[in-house]
């Protein structure tokens, strides 16, 4: 597969932390979107969430309409984040997918605007954003998995809410292209 380049016009989203150099896992480089409205992604396990998130709207889903069970057959690609409030967020859940493809499990860390990796520091910034617009945002770039050629992935990143309206989690899905 060819490595795709990434133009000028998208690098201004692709902060110190979101490329290979400064990176502990397998991502090569990130670029951050907003999202608003239908949205068409090359994965199918990322549409997948995505639809069943925006079906929702003009709501966002609670947290306990997203039962891991019905959503059995895309799980292995899916995270969880709980929000912990003042910009930190502890990785729930992972799966296997999630892990082959990023090269390290996060479940049980803790992400934070003073955590000790810039990445983990930028990943708090992401989703904090998301808490306070009560949006969807998704990421595209490339993740060098070890032994494999670059590969194209994509995730989106969905808020969950409990019965008050407040964000308690982000659920979330990657897939390659």
């Amino acid at each position: 597969m060819q490595e795709k380049k990434v133009n000028s016009a998208v690098s201004k989203d692709i902060q110190a932390g979101d490329i290979a150099a400064d990176r502990s896992d397998n991502f090569d480089y990130i670029v951050r979107h907003f999202l608003q409205g239908p949205h068409f992604f090359q994965s199918s396990v990322v549409q997948y969430l995505y639809d069943w998130w925006q079906g929702y709207e003009p709501s966002l889903p609670q947290r306990k309409q997203f039962d891991l069970v019905e959503h059995a057959a895309i799980a292995p690609n899916l995270f969880l984040i709980k929000v912990l409030g003042d910009g930190r967020f502890e990785y729930r859940i992972n799966g296997e997918e999630v892990v082959s493809l990023v090269g390290v499990s996060l479940k049980g860390e803790m992400i934070s605007p003073d955590h000790h990796d810039i990445a983990m520091v930028n990943l708090a910034r992401y989703y904090q954003e998301i808490v306070e617009k009560k949006q969807a945002r998704a990421c595209t770039g490339n993740l060098r998995p070890a032994h494999m050629d670059v590969l194209e992935f994509e995730t989106v990143d969905c808020p969950l809410v409990d019965k008050n309206g407040n964000i308690t989690h982000i659920v979330g899905a990657i897939g390659t292209n």
